[in-house]
């Protein structure tokens, strides 16, 4: 948050786009909340009905548009969304570069590495059971499957080949060892 708020300050507005919000975009977009003083933030996400964000009290409340957002972000934040696309990461980022975003930040697993125990042990049982029962009916194999399929490198190469020059980019420790986060700018 930090490194993301010392890139935008010299910004005269700053537009941000929470893309992959998921339906209740206060978790995501609170985080980046009065990182500039001129500042206005949108919620995306196509998945996810509308009727779910109606849900949010008002205070929390960030605009939210399951449509494609059009016009120009300033920083778009891809906070544990980008592993739902299918997609490949590269295609995906260029579809975000249709907003012009000057920094793009992804923060995402990189379970590349570990083992279905690991997997169990660190995302399962402790960070996203009811994704694991939700998305994937409470299967670990297919859930492990498609946590695999994409680094910490994968999403860094699909930025740089999208013309990002990476800021900053740091793995968790301990039991957030396999998150991480990547700052680019253009």
């Amino acid at each position: 948050r930090d490194a993301i708020g010392t890139a935008v300050k010299v910004l005269p507005l700053v537009r941000v786009l929470d893309y992959g919000a998921g339906s209740d975009p206060r978790n995501h977009g609170l985080l980046f909340a009065d990182l500039h003083p001129k500042q206005r933030m949108l919620a995306y996400d196509p998945n996810v009905d509308p009727q779910a964000h109606e849900a949010i009290p008002l205070k929390y409340r960030i605009p939210w548009t399951a449509e494609k957002p059009k016009g120009r972000f300033d920083l778009v934040v891809c906070h544990f969304s980008l592993h739902h696309i299918e997609q490949q990461q590269v295609d995906v980022i260029r579809e975000i570069d249709q907003n012009d975003p000057k920094i793009l930040v992804i923060a995402e697993f990189d379970f590349s590495g570990a083992t279905k125990e690991d997997f169990a042990e660190t995302f399962a049982s402790q960070m996203a059971s009811e994704e694991l029962e939700t998305l994937f009916g409470g299967d670990l194999d297919k859930c492990f499957r498609f946590h695999v399929r994409y680094s910490r490198e994968d999403y860094k190469k699909a930025m740089e080949e999208n013309g990002y020059r990476v800021l900053r980019e740091e793995t968790g420790q301990g039991a957030a060892r396999y998150m991480f986060y990547i700052i680019g700018k253009r």
